[in-house]
């Protein structure tokens, strides 16, 4: 039996066997504990630690940007290739005739397994310690060589406010008008040193960053 995987030695290796345990063994006895739930454990603790590793890495970045890194990061695509690069395939246990269906091979088993290793770690070793090194390893030069994600006008406007010392800008609802298919919200937002500018858009949000986009014209001129 498989007793460590990413440098860490189990405790406990029937954690591990289970992580490790495709469900088309679910019926045998011996496999009855396969790695489905131990993965949805494995997928939160991946994403809370992507999470802290882009907040550090990117501290003016803003929520909706570090949402967009985060899913890429934990896209299957991406869990499947780090798991076919650590050869995760090959220790994986399933019936023959999954693996005879190319299970070793297929992503979607590689990227549930390579979760319910990491939630087996934490399980084992009871903190986020040790998993947390193992996918900092692993994800780190994912991060360093991200391409820039591109600023919207919104979160421009915050960053530069943010950096100032300044409240955060606060927009208001001034009208919504037009056909209920074709509505058209008109947004005031106003910051201390500049005038009012008003925003329109066919939704909040495109008239919040129609708005944000004059106020930054404003503040560049």
């Amino acid at each position: 039996m498989i007793t460590e995987i990413f440098g860490y030695h189990f405790k406990d290796n029937k954690l591990l066997k289970s992580a490790l345990t495709h469900p088309s063994l679910a019926n045998e006895p011996v496999h009855k504990n396969h790695y489905e739930r131990i993965e949805f454990l494995g997928d939160a603790v991946l994403s809370l630690i992507i999470v802290e590793m882009l907040i550090k890495q990117f501290p003016h970045e803003s929520e909706g940007n570090l949402a967009k890194r985060k899913a890429k990061l934990v896209a299957g695509e991406v869990l499947a290739k780090i798991a076919k690069e650590n050869n995760i395939g090959t220790k994986i246990y399933m019936s023959s005739s999954e693996e005879k269906a190319g299970g070793r091979e297929n992503p979607n088993t590689l990227e549930n397994a390579l979760e319910a290793i990491f939630g087996a770690i934490y399980l084992d070793n009871g903190h986020l310690l040790n998993v947390k090194t193992i996918i900092q390893e692993l994800w780190q030069p994912l991060i360093d060589n991200m391409p820039e994600v591109p600023i919207d006008a919104k979160s421009k406007l915050q960053e530069i406010l943010q950096q100032q010392g300044k409240d955060l800008p606060q927009y208001k609802i001034l009208d919504i008008f037009g056909p209920q298919h074709m509505l058209t919200f008109r947004v005031g937002l106003k910051i201390p040193g500049f005038d009012e500018v008003i925003g329109e858009g066919k939704s909040k949000q495109q008239a919040e960053k129609h708005a944000a986009t004059l106020l930054l014209v404003k503040i560049n001129e």
